[in-house]
């Protein structure tokens, strides 16, 4: 690159040429409306800035800072003045040029060349008043909003990431005084009410989480290549800088006086509260020696203590009640949605996936040959699970869906209470029979009322396996046709690792023991196992209603109201997961249970 070569040259007089050569590419770009050559443009300081020393960086400042702010300026004017605009593209070129400033900005902390820091947001700060939004109408006003939340995003960045390597001891008092954040940031970084600065995090942290500016990828320390490390989040650093400037500035740290509903469109106050816990813990920590004389410079011990107790009790009820907020909202705005086609669909594949690796009892009983398929009998009864799923409504929406991880586990679940159900009938009707050894006892059984082995099944657990295999007589199977048979004794099948039987098994001749009956419809899964999800009736709202004081009334960690809980209810659905069969027993002689 001719510009590296004229720093190793040492030629003021080349550098600085090729420099404001450079800025007029950039200016050339941003006319044109080339967004592509732009960025590129952008990325040359970041590859240059770290290889020179401090002389040419000094140059490069004083040639280009000025770029950044007036490419800012001549952007705010266009949206507020210009004809025919695309609004998202000059949004666009504005994003990018803070995001070529805060990459640069982020190497000079690095290097600590505090001086040049200093002289970009003398830049900077010139451009805040451009960003007003009086004067002009809903469409640009509206973007305007989002000009000046990328600019207020360039100060608060900074300042979290500065906080943060203070924090870390990758700075000191020293150094964080250098960088003078009263005067180049938080003297800047202004809002009207103090519910616009809640906004605003809100904002932030949903669109970090998407690449705004590319900071996600910022590390304090260099890793080496192949060696394993922990990627450093921005959500931490973030919302080390978030709790900074609220005890910075205690009347922001309540919201009591929000005189406006707040509009926070991401989750993240659900989870804030427990995030930041380990900020106030450090900060506490190191009040008096690190933090105090940032936070209140002019306030004895006594005072700085009694100062952070009430901001950070603030902070916390605050926070809270922005969970609150938050929760509601979303419940207000998934009562509202449609169910969703492809949603409910999906998870009744989940279901009935889980459904199929679980169903030991069909499964089983299909291998055996035992099963009499019958078309779907109306005036029958299901048997399944059919219940209420508090909240969970938006896993069935498409515009605010949630995954809830485990529902779908339903469909095992299910499973489960078949294999539950069969067992206990089979039980009731013929109790365990007592034995001393295991061993005798169920080979007595076996040559004495069972001579047809190949229809025999012996249900049993690890502890039943330990005793009959003391000689070696179980055969474990590798790759049984059934999934469920793990092993056979004496040629008869086994299926084991069943929690039923704690103390007991079970050994039964399936075709002469009983009849089962599974009934089937084609609009069912597999034509077996019926799934749906439904929302909630009036007649059940009504019903949940009913239930406010035990139920609703603290069920999410804070005092709903009636109308509030009425949210809650209506973002709640129905999910029945349900089989219909028959189970009857033939012959009780052709089954028991040893219990050993």
């Amino acid at each position: 690159m001719a510009i590296n070569e004229s720093v190793r040259l040492d030629n003021e007089v080349i550098f600085r040429r090729l420099v404001l050569f450079l800025r007029g590419k950039l200016y050339s770009a941003r006319s044109k409306g080339s967004l592509s050559t732009y960025t590129a443009l952008l990325i040359l300081p970041l590859r240059l800035y770290p290889y020179i020393n401090q002389k040419y960086r000094n140059f490069l400042i004083d040639l280009l800072g000025i770029n950044y702010r007036e490419i800012a300026i001549s952007t705010s004017i266009i949206i507020k003045r210009g004809e025919h605009i695309d609004f998202e593209k000059q949004l666009a070129f504005l994003e990018t040029n803070y995001w070529g400033c805060i990459q640069l900005m982020k190497l000079m902390i690095d290097a600590k060349d505090y001086s040049n820091f200093t002289k970009i947001f003398d830049e900077i700060n010139q451009i805040t008043s451009s960003f007003s939004i009086s004067e002009v109408d809903e469409e640009r006003s509206d973007s305007m909003r989002k000009a000046l939340f990328i600019h207020r995003s360039f100060y608060f960045i900074l300042l979290s990431w500065i906080i943060y390597l203070y924090h870390r001891n990758k700075i000191d008092f020293t150094n964080l005084k250098e960088f003078d954040i009263q005067t180049n940031i938080l003297n800047e970084f202004n809002f009207y009410r103090n519910i616009e600065f809640y906004e605003f995090f809100g904002q932030l942290r949903q669109k970090v989480f998407h690449q705004f500016l590319e900071i996600e990828n910022w590390e304090i320390e260099q890793h080496k290549p192949g060696k394993a490390y922990f990627a450093l989040s921005s959500r931490v650093w973030l919302n080390f800088g978030f709790i900074f400037f609220l005890l910075k500035n205690p009347s922001f740290s309540s919201i009591i006086n929000f005189e406006r509903p707040i509009e926070i469109e991401s989750d993240i106050y659900s989870y804030l509260s427990d995030d930041v816990q380990d900020i106030f813990i450090s900060i506490e920590k190191d009040l008096s020696d690190k933090w105090g004389k940032i936070l209140y410079p002019s306030s004895s011990k006594t005072n700085i203590e009694e100062n952070f107790k009430v901001s950070k009790d603030n902070i916390v009820g605050s926070l809270s009640e922005l969970k609150k907020i938050g929760e509601l909202n979303h419940y207000k705005f998934i009562s509202e949605q449609p169910l969703s086609e492809k949603k409910i669909e999906n998870f009744i594949g989940e279901v009935g996936e889980k459904w199929e690796r679980s169903n030991l009892i069909p499964s089983i009983l299909k291998t055996f040959d035992c099963v009499e398929y019958r078309e779907n009998n109306k005036e029958l009864d299901f048997f399944g699970h059919f219940r209420l799923y508090s909240k969970m409504k938006s896993m069935f929406t498409e515009e605010g869906h949630k995954m809830v991880y485990g529902v779908n586990d339903v469909g095992a679940i299910s499973a489960r209470n078949l294999e539950g159900l069969f067992f206990n009938k089979l039980n009731e009707a013929k109790h365990n029979l007592e034995t001393e050894n295991l061993k005798i006892k169920l080979d007595e059984l076996i040559n004495n009322f069972y001579p047809d082995r190949d229809q025999l099944l012996i249900f049993m657990n690890w502890k039943a396996i330990e005793l009959l295999n003391a000689e070696n007589e179980i055969q474990f199977l590798g790759n049984a046709e059934d999934k469920f048979i793990t092993a056979k004794y004496r040629s008869i099948s086994v299926v084991r690792n069943l929690s039923f039987f704690n103390d007991s098994l079970l050994i039964i001749d399936l075709k002469k023991a009983i009849n089962f009956i599974i009934y089937q419809d084609k609009n069912w899964f597999h034509n077996e196992l019926f799934v749906d999800v439904l929302e909630l009736s009036e007649e059940v709202i009504e019903d949940e209603m009913t239930k406010f004081d035990t139920k609703w009334r603290n069920s999410e960690g804070y005092e709903v109201t009636k109308d509030q809980a009425l949210l809650l209810i209506k973002s709640s659905v129905l999910i029945k997961v349900l089989v219909k069969f028959e189970l009857e027993i033939k012959n009780k002689d052709f089954y028991h249970f040893l219990k050993f």
